[in-house]
């Protein structure tokens, strides 16, 4: 029984430690969303409190690439959400397999590839918010030199 318990924990520890790795992605991109949403609602605050008659484009461009930043983060965090989802049957399937001899081989590959898919395609929305966040901060710090572009 010793062995078997061993070699299920065997089996498992890879998946687990993916869900681990993914896991901290995930807080980090939560984090960022929870600051841009927070963002988003004090600028509109700040649009609201203005006449009607005062339009600041500035400030309606500041409020649409904040959004734009939510919106890419929303997409990666779930795709790496359902990431963690396959990561998670993956080690159900390896306990299945190790304590009732169900082979699920492809069903496991399947899982693995979409979940590596998934985790690939959140790093690219990731990469995307973290573009547009940069261009963000361009507008902030120049911006003579982005109105021009």
């Amino acid at each position: 029984m010793a062995v078997q318990f061993s070699s299920v924990l065997l089996s498992a520890l890879t998946p687990v430690t993916l869900i681990s790795g993914v896991g901290l992605l995930l807080l980090s991109m939560t984090n960022r969303y929870s600051h841009a949403t927070n963002r988003i609602r004090e600028l509109l605050r700040e649009k609201a409190s203005q006449s009607d008659k005062l339009i600041d484009p500035e400030l309606d461009a500041s409020i649409e690439l904040i959004y734009k930043r939510a919106w890419y983060l929303r997409r990666a965090m779930l795709c790496m959400a359902v990431s963690v989802t396959f990561s998670a049957c993956i080690v159900l399937c390896n306990v299945l397999d190790a304590l009732f001899g169900i082979r699920l081989d492809v069903p496991e590959s399947v899982l693995l590839l979409c979940g590596m898919a998934l985790t690939v395609v959140s790093m690219m929305y990731f990469v995307l918010e973290i573009s547009t966040s940069l261009h963000a901060l361009g507008l902030t710090v120049h911006p003579r030199v982005h109105k021009k572009n």
